[in-house]
């Protein structure tokens, strides 16, 4: 298709009065409607196992403190406060939906919003989304019914308010979540708890096509390498935290002042770990003898370990350096992994360390 840019340019503008002005009504982004990897389903999983249900007591804002959170009790399959008070005497949870508490209110001694709290345990690590999401609030006659979702007990990842007599949306991207990691949709009055009763439904989807390992440390032991001063992986490096003017074939180093330089968060001054004769163990100078400060008996070195989280991760073992100790004076000398990667969203999965 060609269009004519003088046509373009010399044609009239049409007038467009108010009276003929569209009235559009804003769609709620509807980017992970995928039931692809659904784990979890409010209305079809509640009750059951991973999920909890609970309000926020005291006198401090929700998420303020997790131990707020006050668990609702089961009766007849509706989640209601163990005890009704004029803060919970409406506030109720079930498969469809449920009602918000008490808006803050100095008449009735309520001192912040009580918000009904659904929260469900992450059950394995990877990348969540909560898909298919829908709070509707019925009745007209009210002023909508405000909702977040957030994990732990950081800053929302989505809030907003539910208007009256239709329905929004709260699909959101929750990013990687560890097992374990609690995730909380709330519910709350917005401003007036009248007319607040509402129905909600969500689902919890894993994008594992998002998960991709680019770098494992102890992996990274087992593959060639064309040089002692880094790891056996090209993408891998393997430094301390020296000391300023500090050298692998000088004896000893001055006091002060190289010895109070050269911190975890100076860089500049890392030095590249040694591999030792004897197999693969690094150390600052490639001597497995210690040597006092500040590398003392700063190693790591490859061990056949294997982690029982992560089966296909090697463990490896080490040792850091002079002033990990309470009363030592100087830097702490550690041992650092440096991975290259290119630009993109990245995750660090933690893996258990033992002291032995």
């Amino acid at each position: 298709m060609f269009f004519s840019r003088v046509n373009c340019t010399s044609r009239k503008k049409r007038r467009i009065t108010k009276a003929h002005r569209l009235n559009f009504q804003r769609v709620e982004p509807r980017h992970l409607l995928s039931a692809d990897g659904v784990v979890a389903s409010y209305g079809q999983d509640f009750g059951t196992d991973g999920w909890s249900y609970s309000y926020n007591t005291g006198s401090q804002e929700l998420q303020s403190n997790e131990a707020n959170l006050t668990a609702l009790s089961n009766v007849d399959g509706t989640y209601r406060a163990a005890v009704i008070d004029e803060s919970s005497r409406f506030l109720f949870l079930n498969r469809y939906g449920g009602h918000p508490g008490a808006a803050q209110s100095p008449a009735i001694g309520n001192a912040v919003d009580r918000y009904a709290v659904v929260t469900w345990q992450v059950p394995e690590s990877g990348y969540y989304e909560i898909a298919q999401s829908r709070i509707e609030v019925p009745n007209g006659a009210g002023d909508g019914v405000a909702f977040r979702v957030y994990v732990n007990n950081d800053a929302p990842v989505t809030s907003g308010i539910a208007s009256p007599a239709r329905i929004s949306y709260f699909d959101s991207r929750l990013g990687f979540l560890s097992k374990g990691d609690f995730v909380r949709v709330a519910y709350g009055a917005n401003g007036s708890d009248y007319f607040d009763y509402f129905t909600t439904d969500f689902k919890f989807v894993r994008n594992d096509r998002l998960l991709q390992t680019v770098g494992s440390l102890g992996n990274a032991f087992g593959q060639e390498s064309s040089t002692g001063i880094t790891s056996k992986a090209s993408d891998w490096r393997l430094l301390w935290n020296a000391p300023e003017n500090w050298h692998p074939t000088s004896t000893s180093v001055a006091l002060p002042p190289q010895l109070t330089t050269g911190g975890i968060d100076e860089p500049e001054n890392y030095r590249p770990l040694l591999q030792a004769a004897e197999g693969p163990i690094w150390t600052a100078d490639g001597d497995l003898l210690p040597n006092g400060i500040p590398d003392d008996f700063l190693r790591l070195s490859a061990t056949p370990v294997i982690s029982p989280e992560a089966p296909d991760t090697q463990l490896f073992t080490g040792h850091p350096g002079t002033g990990y100790g309470s009363v030592s004076v100087f830097e702490d000398r550690c041992n650092c992994g440096i991975h290259c990667f290119s630009v993109g969203h990245l995750r660090y999965r933690q893996q258990p360390v033992e002291l032995t």
